[in-house]
């Protein structure tokens, strides 16, 4: 038997150095003189030292955490019908994932405090418009904590809200697009009106409807406001009254997954229920949105939402009967409001919704001002006389003009509460049709391709679990939600912000792959959750304690010049791995700047090299690796590795 010492440098100095032949991670020695290995000869490790430069490994499986905006949950199965206590099968959010190792694929990351923190703040994927970054200031911020800008402390992450209403901030010109199907020519003109957009049907009558959905700045939900001036579609300049519609809605930008290829979610059917859709008398307006105000063909106000069907597998349409409430303006137990076309002191020239958190109000302006028409949450009435909560799927709402008749009659968007100049975590502008540009829902349509309704990346049957929730039946009244509403003080939106950093099936399901609590600092904590001291609408999450700055992951020593045969199952390939740097078996020194490791086996491991002849061999290359067989670059300074050889045993050849 005999021992041979290999090293890349003479020093132990803990400082990083460039790659060469001499890198801490790969080295080759070179000999004076050749050295004999006899034929049938034997390797192994006998001892290893090494250096970690303190940077954190991220993989896969250690670089995962969900976002949450919504309310805080009890465990499933503990929701209350009354809507005080929420669990998750009755709320309107969903986790998101944050993939840190975004774009990394099978690559194992390295990364100091500094550039970990930068790649939170670039990977992250918000979808609610409140929370997304605009032009100047961000929303959502990652930053290395330090004591007196010296030690490393651990992290802090800072979620703001945008509370400006954005008055006025319009779709531009170019921003409205057809809203129907694929195959349809465009059938509006979009024009500026001084502060006004608006929206003129074509002349001419065709079977396809003239709609368009203005896209580019979504709808604060911080008391936006939508409005839109009826006054020529409800005969205007001494014409007849025509059917129109002003409706608020997510988009729906991959018309591939519908076989109709029209811009509707995939498990959207406007006639589901036939009898309820032909009672509203909507003829030509078999388009999408969440929410619908309309004239119909008999001149009878009508307000439709998106909504499970009785089966609880498709959205449908549901009438909002708010004529059944008796705080609406327009009550009239069973009976629509008929829209005066004569004028007077309430005929409703304009309609406006008002998003505040997740409830809606709808009005209509008459001379006096503005009068209710419907609500969101009272729990004295019914269900179906109020709107929907807005859930995740449609955070980022849009404006959809449709213009009945057969004349260039129009629709002027008077009023939009936009957030303009949004720009995602990457520093790119909100785009609805991009993936992660866009709204939840909006990026998980994207994610399929072409027609095939599989190949979702199960992202739209999550939309669908959300959008199928009970609290949206309107056959299950008993099922109340209570919104989420706007904080008067300083108009944010009181909904919970938290991080799932470890999987949490009982509270948080689907968060699988979460498990960031030791690397981010949170040890023990696998959900944190609004501070009760928060500076609200501005919270701030900073690590409990110091997150430990080494490796969590395997690293392996190859031989490169010999014969040994190894099959690395990871990989599916051959390989010249020689043995396993276990940290559990090794003795670790702190030093100044990482950590120290050495490792000795309890016992050897041969591996033939497989040589029937003498070998003279005149360098020995040694690298270390992940078991992906990358290079572990977290080492530095001197690395040492001793090996043993010796002539195959009689008994075991």
């Amino acid at each position: 038997m005999s021992l041979v010492i290999t090293s890349n440098r003479d020093s132990d100095r803990a400082k990083r150095q460039e790659e060469s032949v001499y890198s801490a991670w790969s080295y080759r020695n070179g000999l004076s003189s050749t050295y004999n290995i006899p034929a049938n000869s034997q390797v192994c490790l006998q001892s290893a030292k090494v250096n970690l430069d303190g940077r954190t490994t991220l993989n896969q499986n250690n670089s995962w955490f969900y976002t949450w905006h919504g309310k805080a949950l009890a465990p499933i199965g503990q929701g209350t019908d009354d809507g005080k206590t929420v669990d998750f099968n009755n709320c309107t959010t969903y986790p998101i994932l944050q993939a840190v190792n975004q774009g990394a694929g099978n690559n194992i990351l390295e990364l100091q405090t500094e550039e970990l923190a930068d790649r939170i703040n670039t990977t992250h994927r918000e979808y609610h418009p409140n929370f997304m970054n605009v032009s100047g200031t961000d929303h959502f911020d990652c930053n290395v904590l330090r004591n007196n800008a010296l030690d490393f402390k651990g992290y802090s992450f800072m979620f703001s809200q945008n509370v400006d209403q954005g008055l006025n901030n319009m779709p531009a010109l170019t921003d409205w697009e057809k809203f129907h199907t694929t195959d349809a020519p465009v059938r509006f003109v979009a024009s500026d009106q001084l502060a006004t957009k608006r929206i003129t049907r074509n002349n001419g009558a065709y079977n396809d409807p003239c709609v368009a959905i203005g896209l580019g700045v979504p709808l604060s939900l911080s008391n936006g406001n939508g409005e839109v001036d009826t006054t020529n579609c409800d005969g205007g300049n001494g014409g007849l009254g025509v059917t129109w519609g002003f409706g608020i809605s997510r988009d729906c930008p991959n018309a591939l997954l519908n076989e109709l290829e029209d811009y509707v979610p995939p498990y959207f059917d406007a006639y589901d229920e036939d009898s309820e859709s032909l009672a509203m008398n909507l003829t030509e307006e078999d388009y999408f949105e969440d929410i619908g105000i309309h004239r119909n063909a008999s001149d009878e106000l009508v307000i439709r939402q998106a909504l499970p069907n009785a089966d609880g597998d498709a959205l449908t349409y549901k009438e909002l009967k708010y004529y059944d409430d008796l705080s609406s303006a327009l009550k009239n137990p069973g009976v629509r409001y008929t829209l005066d076309k004569d004028g007077g002191s309430q005929k409703i020239t304009a309609y406006r919704f008002t998003v505040s958190g997740e409830s809606v109000l709808i009005e209509g302006k008459v001379s006096a001002g503005y009068i209710q028409i419907a609500r969101s949450y009272d729990a004295t009435v019914s269900k179906i006389t109020q709107t929907k909560p807005i859930a995740q799927t449609c955070w980022c709402l849009h404006p959809v003009l449709f213009v009945g008749g057969i004349s260039t009659n129009h629709l002027n968007l008077t009023e939009w509460s936009g957030i303009k100049e949004i720009k995602n975590s990457a520093g790119l502008p909100y785009d609805s049709r991009l993936v992660n540009q866009g709204g939840w829902f909006e990026t998980a349509t994207l994610l399929g391709q072409g027609t095939s309704r599989g190949n979702v990346w199960r992202a739209v049957a999550r939309c669908q679990e959300v959008d199928m929730r009970d609290i949206f039946k309107n056959n299950l009244p008993a099922k109340v939600y209570i919104p989420i509403d706007i904080n008067a003080g300083n108009n944010g939106i009181n909904c919970s912000t938290a991080m799932i950093l470890k999987t949490s099936e009982q509270i948080y399901p689907n968060t699988w792959g979460a498990n960031m609590t030791e690397i981010l600092g949170f040890t023990g904590r696998s959900i944190v959750i609004t501070p009760a001291d928060a500076n609200f609408p501005v919270l701030t999450f900073q690590s409990d304690h110091t997150p430990t700055l080494d490796s969590s992951l395997s690293v392996f020593i190859r031989l490169n010049n010999f014969g040994q045969q190894v099959f690395n199952a990871r990989s599916g390939n051959k390989s010249t791995i020689l043995a396993h740097l276990p940290t559990a078996d090794s003795r670790i020194s702190e030093t100044r700047q990482g950590q120290r490791m050495f490792y000795e086996p309890n016992n050897y491991v041969w591996l033939d090299i497989g040589n029937p002849y003498d070998m003279n061999v005149s360098e020995f290359n040694i690298d270390f690796v992940y078991i992906n067989e990358q290079y572990a670059k977290i080492l530095q300074g001197q690395s040492v590795v001793c090996l043993y050889f010796r002539t195959k045993p009689k008994e075991l050849e």
